[in-house]
């Protein structure tokens, strides 16, 4: 066999060997730039870790809280950024609706937007915080005044808002999701590894969260602390809560968990291109269900085991898996809108395949025309190698 055949068969074996190589669940494979894999993977590694996240704290942040009520700085802080944020939501939210009488009339109803409640609850308003705790700031949107609290939960734990009640809110809550995805992306950290690129507090990085309606999951719970940052009260003083937590629970969960965000991470860094970036966003959405509706399973208790295993993979030492798995999805979805470099598409058929590779060869030997896919002054082994890496359609 000449030597550009040989070359040819060798890289044809390279370009198949991803596809034919299964990986078994819960293998890991090597990070790529802005994709980390989680390393702790064995019991060794984990038991430390769950001990560590279940040394619950025996007072309110210090960071935030000062005898007993929040930090006035940190209040009026937080209703600046709520408010300077509401005038951009309330831009995108209808100032009438369609109101359907019993008789079937249908009559349209002007809206007033508002800012019914401010509120900070779970960690970081009791004693179940830690030192990567954010500040979490629930904005309760009202309609003419009144906030919406006909929302119940399907078997799937999503919440389901009654729109015969809250039409109003029905029309506000899909908004207000798409613009705390915007806020995310804009004032959360863009470095995971530096907090200080983002809005933070004391260190704390600010999350705010606006609801179209308060669901299940944020109603008073008993032991609980909840705070009121717009009426700057306690709406439930906290108390030591019981701990639920089942360590071998948290263990088997976390595992879990770490082996299905390796698995994805690691087909990704395979092919990413062309990938499903859904599979992103719903891991994430698997995660948050899981965690809330352990909360809400356990009498809105923090200290359950589905919400202490959650903050555990975001504390991971090698990758914080919840946030990582959000930026992925955004990654993901840039790479698939762009344009990549694509060497070797001799044809300009947006694909490198075997008529380019043939191309290629039929040019083999000194020669500086498209086959000289380095510019070298020749088609040699060295272009070869190009025109695999860039083997297949061209995104």
């Amino acid at each position: 066999m000449n030597t550009p055949f040989r070359s040819v068969a060798v890289a044809l074996v390279v370009i198949l060997m991803p596809a034919l190589a299964p990986r078994a669940f819960g293998q890991s494979c090597a990070p790529a730039p802005h994709v980390p894999i989680a390393t702790e993977t064995t019991p060794a590694q984990l038991n430390p870790l769950i001990a560590q996240m279940r040394d619950f704290p025996t007072e309110l942040d210090p960071r935030i809280f000062c005898d007993g009520r929040l930090k006035p700085a940190v209040r009026d802080r937080t209703m600046d950024l709520v408010s300077g944020l509401f005038a951009r939501l309330k831009k995108s939210l209808p100032t009438s609706i369609a109101s359907v009488a019993p008789d079937g009339t249908v009559s349209e109803v002007q809206v007033t937007w508002g800012i019914g409640a401010v509120e900070l609850l779970g960690s970081e308003a009791g004693f179940e915080y830690d030192a990567k705790s954010d500040l979490g700031i629930h904005v309760f949107l009202s309609a003419n005044g009144t906030i919406c609290t006909d929302v119940t939960e399907d078997a799937t734990g999503r919440e389901i808002i009654d729109c015969d009640a809250c039409r109003a809110a029905c029309i506000a809550d899909p908004v207000a999701k798409i613009f705390n995805k915007l806020v995310e992306f804009e004032q959360e950290p863009s470095d995971l590894s530096d907090p200080g690129s983002g809005i933070t507090f004391y260190g704390m990085v600010v999350e705010v969260t606006f609801h179209g309606a308060r669901g299940p999951s944020y109603q008073v719970y008993p032991s609980r602390g909840h705070w009121s940052v717009s009426e700057d009260t306690w709406v439930n003083q906290p108390v030591a809560q019981k701990d639920l937590t089942d360590p071998a629970q948290m263990l088997t969960d976390a595992m879990m968990w770490i082996n299905r965000y390796n698995d994805l991470a690691c087909e990704y860094i395979a092919s990413p291109v062309g990938f499903d970036c859904d599979r992103f966003g719903d891991l994430d959405d698997e995660l948050g269900d899981y965690r809330n509706d352990g909360i809400v399973a356990a009498g809105g208790n923090t200290r359950c085991t589905s919400n202490i295993t959650y903050r555990l993979l975001r504390r991971l030492p090698s990758v914080n898996i919840p946030d990582t798995v959000d930026a992925l999805e955004v990654r993901c979805s840039n790479i698939g809108t762009s344009l990549r470099t694509c060497l070797g598409d001799l044809d300009c058929n947006n694909e490198v395949n075997a008529i380019d590779l043939g191309a290629l060869l039929a040019a083999w030997g000194p020669g500086n025309g498209p086959a000289d896919l380095n510019g070298d002054g020749e088609v040699n082994g060295d272009d070869l190698s190009l025109l695999q890496s860039n083997w297949g359609t061209c995104r």
